[in-house]
């Protein structure tokens, strides 16, 4: 009676199932797909313009102080509004389209971790903007994954994180060096461009710029945040 061998594929292939949902650019990929999320990423993109512009006033006027710190939080509460419905629709968008619904669904429960998470980011951030800058960007270069990670749901959103670095490591230098390359010559375009138009226009301008290109680096992130983990899962239950 002879024994029938069975040749196993080495390690590396067990457990994975290769997904990809961006091309060669992840940029490009983000910037094609980021249009499916208009109904929702481009009105919070204006709404939320239009509000940081208008909390601006007190800071511009002789107005009381409570006014102005009740302006602060307002604005970033609605920063923080804007991310989770922006971050939520860079998810849906990678694989269809996203909708007012689909994003409430997937914000609702999750809402608080988001919120606590985003803030301890922007406390590491702005503690290592303090220290120079260069600490702060290498943190937000870091975590880059961390708020998909929470509105997709994860247990750990730091550790997804850093799983998503580790699995495609040249895709994330990469997309993040060019991140960071267009996001110093916005600086310097915002920067100038407030300073020729103060107030209320030039904020919300500013933001307006920013947040459109929040939303295209957001998708762009996500497309290879969801081609590592939705491979991850698609492997597991197999």
């Amino acid at each position: 009676m002879s024994a029938e061998v069975v040749e196993l594929p080495p390690d590396r292939e067990v457990g994975t199932k290769p997904v990809s949902y961006y091309s060669f650019s992840v940029l490009l990929s983000g910037l094609a797909r980021m249009w499916r999320a208009w109904r929702v990423s481009l009105v919070v993109v204006i709404v939320n313009a239009l509000l940081q512009g208008a909390f601006i006033i007190p800071s511009t006027q002789a107005i009381f102080l409570p006014s102005f710190f009740a302006s602060v939080v307002m604005s970033a509460l609605v920063l923080l509004a804007s991310a989770a419905c922006i971050t939520a629709a860079s998810l849906d968008s990678v694989t269809g389209t996203a909708t007012w619904a689909s994003v409430m669904q997937r914000i609702r429960p999750r809402v608080g971790r988001f919120a606590l998470w985003t803030t301890g980011l922007a406390v590491l951030v702005v503690i290592g903007q303090a220290f120079g800058g260069w600490p702060g960007l290498v943190i937000a270069a870091l975590l880059p994954f961390l708020l998909l990670g929470a509105l997709a749901g994860e247990r750990n959103p730091l550790t997804a994180n850093f799983r998503v670095i580790f699995a495609r490591p040249l895709r994330w230098a990469i997309t993040l060096l060019i991140i960071g390359v267009f996001a110093f010559f916005a600086w310097i375009f915002m920067a100038g461009w407030w300073f020729f138009v103060p107030g209320v226009l030039g904020a919300a301008v500013s933001c307006f710029i920013g947040g459109m290109l929040t939303w295209w680096w957001s998708t762009s992130l996500a497309c290879i945040y969801r081609s590592v983990r939705d491979g991850e899962t698609g492997a597991a239950s197999d």
